[in-house]
């Protein structure tokens, strides 16, 4: 099993990004270059400017275009201040803020060793009205609006479009 990390931004997201790839290899996972085709993706995007946002979303499709098959999971700024935006692009499977940025690394070693993820019919019920009461919470990309990125207005929100593809 292999995972590749792919990290845009600041020296936060670097070493979140390491702690995952050591949890995950602690585990006996493989970790590779982002840009081999891998079972799983951890994207660990930024938002402190519109082309980093841009650059974020573009390294979750090349994920997707190195394997259509494989987890992705995106954590990070964007993430943060944009899931439903990220959810959209294909191949997204997992999204979670920086508040619960290890969850990424626990949802794609649950995959890997089992295969899928699942939420029960209630709790996408109620996550789904979550994440439409927090939708007006997006917005422009600006250093003020990154404030709101380390808050915990998404920290609890999940929403799953398919037993595999959640927010949190």
């Amino acid at each position: 099993m292999k995972v590749s990390f792919c990290t845009l931004g600041c020296k936060v997201n670097q070493y979140e990004s390491e702690a995952m790839a050591e949890m995950l290899a602690s585990e006996g996972i493989d970790i590779v270059p982002f840009g081999e085709k891998c079972d799983a993706y951890i994207i660990n995007t930024c938002a402190v400017t519109a082309e980093a946002e841009r650059k974020s979303c573009q390294m979750i499709r090349r994920a997707f275009s190195h394997n259509p098959d494989a987890y992705i999971a995106v954590t990070g700024c964007v993430a943060q201040l944009f899931p439903d935006k990220i959810l959209k692009i294909p191949g997204t499977c997992f999204v979670t803020g920086n508040t619960n940025k290890m969850l990424a690394a626990g949802k794609v070693a649950s995959f890997l060793r089992d295969g899928k993820t699942q939420k029960g019919d209630e709790e996408k019920k109620e996550l789904r009205q979550k994440a439409a009461e927090a939708e007006g919470l997006n917005g422009q990309t600006t250093f003020g609006s990154l404030r709101n990125a380390d808050t915990t207005q998404f920290e609890a929100m999940s929403v799953s479009l398919r037993q595999d593809k959640s927010i949190y």
